[in-house]
C-alpha cells in the first residue's frame, strides 16, 4: 500500500531507524541528498533539541510519585522494631496526601531529602521543597474543618506530622485528654516517644516539649496499642503479615518502654542539668538508681517470646516469621542492654564501666554475633548488620577497657553502611573518642569532643 502523501520517510544508514521529514522539507530536498552527512548532523541537533526538552519538562512540570516514600523511606529507630506499622502508616499517609496539598509537599521534600542522604548529594532542592510557615499554619488550621469534617481525632495525624515549633502542642495535649484518639495517632504518639529519647541523647534538646511528652506518656500507658494499624478490610494483610504482627507486638511494647526511660535517662546527664555540687550528685544517683530499678523490672516483667531459644523459635516459625522476629527479639535485648551501660556512664561512677555494666557489654556482643550467624547461615537474609545495633556497638566501643574490644565494636559497626543514619560517621567518631579516652585514661565528654573533632554536635543516635 503506498505511503500518504504528506509522509516521506526513509531509514537512516546502518540502522532501523525511520526518519520522518516533513512534507516542506521533502518537496524542497532531493532525494539524492537524504542521507548528507550535513543534513544527518541537522536531523540528529534536531533529535538532541526535542529529547532534552521534553525530558526538561518532565523533570520541572511532571509531579513525582510517591512511591520511593512508599517503599523506600525509613526511620531507623523505628522500621526495625516496628516495621509492619511503619509501611502501613506510609501508605495511609500517601493517601491523605491526596487530600491535602500541604502533606503531599512535606512528603515529597521528605523522600527528596532521603535520596539525598541515602545517595550523598546536596540537599538544596530538597530544603526548597518544604513549605513555608504561613502554608503550613493556614492548611493546618483548615484542615479540622474541610480535610477530616466531623472526624477531630483523625486530624490529629496531621498535626503530629506537621507540628511547628511547638505551635501545635496545646492543641495535641488537649484533644488526648478529652477525646478518644485514633489507632493511628496513638501510633505515632508511640513513635514520637522513641524518636524524643534518640533526639535528647548527646546534649540535643529532644523533640518534645516536657509537658507533651508526659502527656503523650500518660496516654500510652492507659491505652495500650493493638498490633496492627487499622486496614481495609477489602484488601486483608498477608497471613504471614498477621501473624507477625501479633508476635511482634509485645516486643514492640518493650522497646517503646525502655525508650520512655531512656529519655528521663538522658535528662539526668551534664547537658540537661547540673552535676557540678555534691548535693547534685546524690540527687543524680537517686534518680538514676531508680531509673535502673525501672529497667530491671521491666526486665524481669518481659514477655515470654523475648526468653525462648532462638533455636526453639527458628524451629517452631516458618523462616518468613521466624527471620525478622527473631532480628526483632535480638535488637530489643541489646536495646535493654545499652540503657543498663548508659546509666553507668551518665552516673560517672566508676570512671570507666563497672563489672556489671561489663556484663550487660558481653550481652551485647553475643546478641551481636548471634546476629552474625544468622545472617551466614540465612539466605535470605541481609549480610550487613542491621542499623538497630549501632547504638549498642557504640556504647560497647566507648565503655570498653581495652583496645581490642573497643576496635571489635568499631570493626562492626562498620558492617552496618547506612548513609541515612551516618553509619560510617558514628564509627569514626566512636575511633576518636575511644583514643582520647585511652590517651587521657577517663570518660572524655561526647559531645564537646564531637565537636572539637568535627566541628558538629553529635547527631541523633
Amino acid at each position: 500500500m503506498p505511503p500518504d502523501e504528506g509522509d516521506h520517510s526513509v531509514e537512516s544508514p546502518g540502522s532501523a531507524i525511520v526518519v520522518t521529514t516533513s512534507p516542506s522539507y521533502a518537496a524542497a530536498t532531493p532525494i539524492s541528498q537524504l542521507q548528507t552527512p550535513s543534513l544527518q548532523a541537522a536531523m540528529t541537533s534536531q533529535d538532541i533539541y526535542l529529547c532534552t526538552t521534553i525530558d526538561l519538562m518532565a523533570a520541572n512540570g511532571t509531579q513525582q510519585s510517591l512511591d520511593y516514600f512508599i517503599h523506600h523511606v525509613e526511620c531507623f529507630t523505628l522500621t526495625l522494631i516496628d516495621a509492619i506499622n511503619w509501611q502501613l502508616f506510609k501508605e495511609h499517609a500517601a493517601l491523605m496526601a491526596d487530600r491535602c496539598i500541604i502533606l503531599d509537599a512535606a512528603i515529597r521534600a521528605l523522600q527528596a531529602i532521603h535520596k539525598g542522604q541515602a545517595n550523598g548529594i546536596a540537599l538544596t532542592k530538597a530544603a526548597s521543597m518544604r513549605p513555608s510557615t504561613t502554608i503550613r499554619r493556614d492548611v493546618r488550621n483548615r484542615a479540622y474543618t474541610q480535610l477530616w469534617p466531623g472526624t477531630e481525632p483523625e486530624a490529629m495525624t496531621f498535626d503530629l506530622l506537621l507540628d511547628e515549633n511547638g505551635i501545635a502542642s496545646r492543641r495535641i495535649i488537649a484533644t488526648f485528654s478529652r477525646h478518644p484518639v485514633s489507632t493511628i495517632d496513638s501510633r505515632i504518639a508511640a513513635w514520637l516517644l522513641i524518636a524524643h529519647a534518640a533526639a535528647r541523647r548527646g546534649g540535643n534538646t529532644g523533640l518534645l516539649s516536657s509537658t507533651l511528652r508526659n502527656c503523650l506518656e500518660h496516654h500510652y500507658y492507659a491505652h495500650p496499642l493493638p498490633p496492627v494499624l487499622p486496614t481495609d478490610p477489602r484488601v486483608p494483610l498477608p497471613t504471614e503479615v498477621s501473624i507477625l504482627a501479633a508476635l511482634t507486638a509485645p516486643i514492640f511494647d518493650m522497646c517503646t518502654r525502655i525508650q520512655i526511660i531512656a529519655g528521663h535517662t538522658a535528662d539526668l546527664s551534664h547537658y540537661h542539668r547540673s552535676r557540678i555540687t555534691a548535693d547534685d550528685q546524690e540527687e543524680v544517683n537517686m534518680l538514676l538508681k531508680q531509673l535502673e530499678t525501672q529497667l530491671h523490672d521491666l526486665w524481669k516483667q518481659r514477655t515470654p517470646l523475648l526468653r525462648h531459644d532462638s533455636v526453639q523459635i527458628r524451629e517452631s516459625l516458618a523462616a518468613p516469621i521466624a527471620i525478622p522476629f527473631l532480628r526483632q527479639t535480638r535488637i530489643c535485648k541489646a536495646m535493654y542492654h545499652t540503657e543498663v551501660v548508659e546509666v553507668g556512664r551518665i552516673l560517672s561512677d566508676p570512671p570507666f564501666a563497672s563489672d556489671e555494666a561489663r556484663v550487660h557489654m558481653r550481652a551485647i556482643r553475643d546478641l551481636v554475633m548471634e546476629e552474625l550467624e544468622a545472617n551466614n547461615t540465612n539466605e535470605e537474609a541481609d549480610k550487613a548488620l542491621p542499623v538497630g545495633f549501632l547504638r549498642p556497638l557504640f556504647l560497647h566501643a566507648i565503655e570498653s577497657l581495652y583496645e581490642h574490644e573497643s576496635t571489635w565494636a568499631i570493626k562492626e559497626m562498620r558492617r552496618i553502611k547506612d548513609s541515612i543514619c551516618r553509619s560510617d560517621f558514628f564509627a569514626r567518631f566512636a575511633e576518636g573518642l575511644c583514643q582520647a579516652q585511652r590517651a587521657k585514661r577517663r570518660r572524655v565528654t561526647t559531645r564537646w569532643f564531637c565537636l572539637e573533632a568535627f566541628d558538629v554536635t553529635p547527631p541523633y543516635l
